[in-house]
C-alpha cells in the first residue's frame, strides 16, 4: 500500500471515531425504554431526560419534537426544570439559563406537529449554570393531549420521532460560543393506550377481570403491567374504589 492511501485510510479511521463519539444521550419518556402509558382524550406529559459525559457543558440547545397527528391531538406547552429554570441556583452560580423557551407547535406537511425547546446561557458573564448531569436528569416536560379513538385503546404505537424547525434545524447541543458542537443519543419511548379495566391484558373486560383484581389488592397476586389499567378512578391508586367502579363498568 503506498503512503497516500495509508494515510487517507488513517485520516479515515480518526473520523470514523470523531463521527461515533457520543457526548450524551436525551430520552423522551422513559430512560430505562419502558413504554409511556396514555389515555385516550386525555391530558399526557412526555418528560425530557438529559445524561451528558462529565467533560460535557452544554450551553446552547436545540431540541425539538415531532409528534403523530393520528395518536396526539394537541401540542400545549409544557414546563422546564434546572438549569434552565432555577430559583434557588446552587452555590457558585447566579441563575440559570439567559434565554430558553418553549416553541409554539408547527404544524409539518407529514401529518405531524412538531414543537421544540430553544435556549442558551452565557458562561463569560456572572455564572450561569450549564447542562451537565451525569446521571439522567429531568429537564423538561411536553404536555400533550391525545386522539379520542376507542381503537388505540390496549395498543402500542411509536408516537414521538425526531423534530425539525426553521430557521432552528434539528437538534443541536453545543459550548456557549456555539462552536463546538456535541453528539448525542436520541432515544424515544413507546406509548401504550390504556385500557382502563382490563386488568388481565386481554383486551377485553369481563369476569376475569374483578377476579384479578380483588386478589391483587387483597396481595394474593402480583399485578401485570401497567399497573394503571386498574386505576378507574384516576387518584393514582388501586384499591378497594376501583374494585368497585370496575364491578360497576363491567355490569354496564
Amino acid at each position: 500500500m503506498g503512503k497516500i492511501p495509508a494515510i487517507m485510510m488513517a485520516i479515515c479511521v480518526v473520523w470514523s471515531g470523531l463521527v461515533s463519539a457520543v457526548d450524551g444521550t436525551i430520552w423522551f419518556g422513559n430512560p430505562d425504554g419502558s413504554p409511556l402509558v396514555f389515555r385516550i382524550d386525555h391530558r399526557e406529559k412526555l418528560a425530557v431526560w438529559v445524561q451528558t459525559d462529565s467533560s460535557v457543558h452544554v450551553a446552547a440547545l436545540h431540541i425539538p419534537l415531532a409528534s403523530d397527528n393520528r395518536l396526539i391531538a394537541q401540542r400545549i406547552g409544557g414546563r422546564l426544570f434546572e438549569p434552565f429554570i432555577n430559583d434557588n441556583p446552587p452555590p457558585g452560580f447566579s441563575k440559570g439559563w439567559d434565554s430558553v423557551e418553549i416553541r409554539k407547535p408547527i404544524e409539518n406537511d407529514d401529518d405531524r406537529t412538531n414543537q421544540g425547546i430553544l435556549g442558551f446561557c452565557d458562561l463569560a458573564r456572572p455564572p450561569n449554570m450549564p447542562l451537565h448531569c451525569e446521571q439522567p436528569c429531568l429537564v423538561a416536560e411536553f404536555d400533550v393531549v391525545t386522539f379520542a379513538s376507542d381503537s388505540l385503546r390496549g395498543r402500542t404505537f411509536e408516537v414521538f420521532s425526531e423534530g425539525f424547525e426553521q430557521p432552528s434545524g434539528g437538534f443541536h447541543f453545543s459550548d456557549t460560543l456555539g462552536i463546538k458542537s456535541f453528539h448525542f443519543d436520541i432515544c424515544f419511548s413507546q406509548v401504550h393506550f390504556l385500557f382502563v379495566g382490563d386488568i388481565n391484558a386481554d383486551f377485553k373486560v369481563d369476569e376475569a377481570d374483578p377476579e384479578m383484581l380483588k386478589m391483587y389488592i387483597e396481595q394474593k397476586k402480583d399485578y401485570p403491567w401497567p399497573l394503571e389499567r386498574g386505576d378507574l378512578t384516576d387518584d393514582g391508586v388501586v384499591d378497594e374504589a376501583d374494585l368497585k367502579a370496575l364491578a360497576d363498568l363491567f355490569r354496564k
